[in-house]
């Protein structure tokens, strides 16, 4: 069942910032406002449109104007279908007419409020975010019980529609309930004030966390143990002192390599405290303004409602998978544990815990000691570079595609590319991405797809998708070329996936198209294609010495890169689940004190209690960035991923025949068929869980 209005959906996939795998999520760096450019009064580009027909050159004032034309538009065509007359109702001039309104209504305002998290000018941010507030006003003034009641009577005509007409016109009538249609009017106008309320909360809790800019302030002394690289990509305050920020390329590496364990424990203090006092507030009316509109739609809990319409339809089935996963995790993850106090003894013999501000540095200690593997020397292998045009290298030869970049294209910062993508053997044009790499002021923190032009079938054609990439990767320096560490180079090739899911999508209608599948699935494709980087035929494409491209990755480091990622692997899983578990149960039960509840769950399950006083789960975006209680998504999607990926083990990882089988069953139906289905599609097969625990299991 799909329960989300187009304009849900548009919002949905606009606040993902969840797409991040793991542990893995890029901030931004920070930079001056010195290179922040001053609004403009209009902006024109210097050349014709070229590339996707979207034009970033646009002030404030074209932005709302455009907005307002194209909320114009969509009002009369809602009307129009309205006022249909009975004896003329029929699939194509209602059901299918609201999707194709819709569907041009936000290939307009998608890429307007795309805005909000990647212009580099402050003032375009601030409009493309009163056009996402427009547009959430707006829908709340549509009549939906007209629209109810026309679709209705389409149903009542009892067309011959196939499958996928049937299905959108089954959701069209799901999704107009969900909106209380058919409740007393005051009823329903609380669901729309409760639903509009919240679509504000996500906007200011997300622009809290992105506006987060606490750090510490060292001495180099103080920065024992970090590499040269790091402390001269530091920037210094007016004592002379440097300046280590929340952002993921100064924190992460801190909280591995510092040896002063008091400077961790503040970093990690003022980490898990980012956004604290304004958003634990805004969290805890949400959980409650959530709980509220599910009761009022007749639901026992905000949980229920939300799981109705994915693969694990209700919450009792993902207790009993998070549940089942628990026992092996915790007895490894225990002994995990003991190895990291064990090296911890080693400095401090009395020792008899490991904290939360000391795992990261331990599991590195571990690391270095059973591996001898050395993070820099590791590092020399992966320009940015390197990795970019091997990953887009891998893309084509797995899926037989072929992508031009757009020279001089339109974009909204000089530093973003734009590719076309097209079919290898046949030529024809598929779609448009864009890739938009460096950590800037302003810019959404962490690393997404996001779907700008939705594909769909057309009266002349199919309408080409567009989507963009937008990372924080670490930036070049002037000495030489930006080095990624591995967690950067799975990142992007992940987040790749994702927008190859977008952009190579052939499903009838936009509601159906690429990531538009069930929440619970979205991450499986990107999660299968993570499994390539570490198999050699993929490594000896990104990987390339900085010095000389031609000397690939040592079959040595991939060695023991693979011995590496198996070194704490349950700990990093636990605290995936404690993730899941605490998503699930303020959702399910809405404490009074959500940071409380989040905080003793991550403590028992994750292993490593929180430090006193924070507030990790009011910067945690993925709780009202689309991922309310559907975080297990991760693990759950995961053993769909293992179970796909064993077919390329199997067949051979650029075997042309299976990853066009994998393109064509798997991203371009999208969810106008049930992910079920394409899974047993492309598997030949039931799915199955053996792959996964095998991975657990040899861990």
């Amino acid at each position: 069942m799909n329960r989300q209005s187009r304009l849900q959906r548009i919002i949905l996939f606009l606040l993902l910032g969840a797409l991040i795998f793991q542990n893995t999520a890029l901030m931004a760096a920070n930079l001056s406002e010195s290179d922040v450019p001053s609004a403009p009064e209009a902006l024109t580009p210097n050349h014709p449109l070229v590339g996707p027909e979207l034009s970033f050159f646009l002030s404030p004032q074209e932005m709302l104007g455009q907005y307002q034309e194209a909320e114009t538009r969509y009002r009369t065509q809602i009307q129009k279908i309205i006022s249909t007359p009975q004896d003329q109702i029929n699939f194509e001039n209602t059901a299918k007419a609201l999707e194709e309104a819709s569907a041009d209504y936000s290939d307009k305002i998608q890429p307007l409020i795309f805005l909000s998290q990647v212009s580099p000018n402050p003032q375009i941010r601030q409009a493309a975010e009163q056009i996402e507030e427009k547009s959430q006003k707006f829908d709340g003034t549509i009549d939906y019980e007209a629209l109810y009641k026309v679709l209705s009577l389409c149903a009542q005509k009892k067309e011959n529609l196939d499958n996928k007409d049937a299905l959108l016109l089954k959701n069209g009538l799901l999704s107009l309930q969900s909106r209380g249609v058919g409740l007393p009017a005051g009823t329903r106008e609380k669901l729309k004030k409760i639903e509009e309320r919240l679509g504000q909360i996500a906007m200011e809790f997300q622009r809290n966390i992105n506006a987060s800019d606490d750090f510490i302030a060292v001495s180099r002394e103080e920065l024992k143990g970090m590499p040269q690289d790091y402390v001269n990509g530091l920037k210094k305050d007016a004592n002379g002192k440097y300046i280590v920020t929340l952002k993921y390329p100064d924190y992460v590496p801190f909280m591995q390599q510092a040896e002063n364990s008091k400077l961790r424990k503040e970093l990690e203090f003022k980490y898990n405290n980012r956004a604290a006092e304004k958003n634990i507030p805004l969290l805890q009316e949400a959980l409650k303004l959530r709980d509220e509109s599910a009761k009022i739609q007749g639901y026992p809990s905000y949980a229920e409602m939300a799981l109705e319409d994915r693969m694990a339809e209700k919450p009792e089935n993902v207790w009993n998978f998070l549940n089942g996963l628990l026992p092996l995790l915790r007895s490894k993850g225990d002994a995990e544990l003991k190895e990291l106090l064990t090296i911890k003894k080693q400095d401090f013999p009395e020792a008899q815990e490991v904290y939360s501000w000391e795992k990261a540095y331990y599991l590195n200690q571990w690391h270095q000691s059973r591996n001898q593997l050395d993070e820099g020397s590791l590092k020399e292998y992966f320009p940015v570079n390197q990795v970019v045009e091997g990953t887009l290298k891998s893309y084509q030869q797995i899926l037989g595609l072929r992508f031009s970049e757009i020279q001089n294209p339109d974009v909204w910062h000089k530093d973003v590319h734009a590719f076309e993508i097209r079919d290898a053997k046949t030529n024809e044009r598929i779609g448009h991405f864009y890739l938009d790499l460096y950590p800037r002021p302003g810019k959404f923190g962490h690393a997404a797809a996001f779907s700008l032009v939705n594909g769909r079938e057309l009266k002349n054609g199919y309408k080409n998708p567009v989507a963009a990439m937008v990372a924080n990767l670490s930036p070049p320096r002037s000495d030489r070329p930006a080095l990624l560490n591995f967690d950067e180079v799975e990142t992007f090739f992940h987040e790749f996936g994702h927008l190859m899911h977008q952009t190579l999508t052939k499903a009838r209608y936009a509601s159906f198209a690429g990531s538009n599948v069930a929440l619970d699935f979205v991450e499986a494709p990107s999660q299968m294609m993570e499994r390539f980087v570490w198999e050699p035929e993929i490594l000896k494409n990104i990987s390339g010495h900085y010095r000389d491209s031609a000397k690939k990755l040592p079959s040595a480091f991939l060695k023991q890169m693979n011995h590496s990622k198996k070194l704490g692997q349950s700990l990093a899983y636990l605290r995936q689940l404690a993730f899941a578990l605490a998503d699930l149960t303020v959702h399910a039960t809405v404490p009074r004190d959500v940071n409380t509840i989040f905080n003793q769950i991550m403590g028992s399950i994750g292993l490593f209690p929180p430090q006193e006083n924070t507030h990790f789960a009011a910067s945690f975006g993925h709780l009202l960035g689309g991922y309310g209680a559907g975080y297990y998504s991760y693990l759950w999607s995961e053993v769909f991923a293992d179970d796909m990926f064993s077919l390329f083990k199997k067949e051979g990882v650029l075997n042309p025949a299976v990853g066009m089988d994998y393109r064509k069953k798997i991203l371009e139906p999208g969810s106008e068929r049930p992910e079920m289905e394409s899974l047993k599609d492309f598997l030949g097969r039931e799915p199955n869980n053996q792959a996964f625990l095998k991975k657990l299991t040899n861990a």
